[in-house]
């Protein structure tokens, strides 16, 4: 989603360096990499571009939001109308009965997810979209490091994107992106 709420901000305008240009795909690249773990996951392409460019349009959409009403507010009218539009499909196709047996980590999940998506959105009105976008979708490289933590063996791509991911954001960093 990442890549793909860059392409859409550059599509509409968004104006990036010639370093920052260079070095976000190769963000892209290592997350996808660092993603990738040992399952074939064809089925899983379909649903999972089709959330990619779900949630790439909502990060883009977002920020004019938070422009107008201010980042809490715009955050806030982000949510709503998420949960809005989830909640009512989670219950009437069942989805919702796993909530209620783990309540707290559904909670958890919730909350951490909620302060992720606030950073992004202070983030994105403070600087280029495209860049906050990229940025914000490291969660899979932080999960194979959090994995390599707690004994796990990532495969020689993950190391790969990790790699990768270093290079790039250090790179947009030194460019002042």
């Amino acid at each position: 989603e990442g890549a793909v709420a860059a392409v859409f901000a550059i599509a509409a305008g968004e104006r990036l360096g010639l370093a920052v240009g260079l070095f976000l795909p190769v963000a892209v690249v290592g997350v996808c990499l660092a993603a990738m773990g040992r399952g074939g996951g064809k089925a899983a392409v379909v649903p999972a571009v089709t959330a990619a460019l779900v949630w790439g349009g909502i990060l883009v959409l977002s920020v004019p939001v938070a422009d107008d009403l201010g980042v809490y507010w715009g955050f806030m009218l982000v949510r709503i109308s998420a949960l809005a539009f989830t909640l009512p499909f989670a219950l009437a196709t069942g989805a919702a009965t796993g909530w209620l047996a783990d309540p707290w980590r559904v909670a958890a999940w919730g909350l951490g997810d909620s302060a992720a998506y606030l950073l992004f959105v202070a983030a994105a009105e403070r600087g280029p979209v495209a860049v906050a976008s990229v940025l914000a979708a490291q969660f899979a490289t932080v999960a194979v490091l959090a994995g390599m933590l707690s004994g796990e063996r990532p495969l020689p791509r993950q190391r790969v994107g990790i790699a990768l991911v270093i290079v790039a954001v250090t790179g947009i960093a030194a460019s002042g992106g």
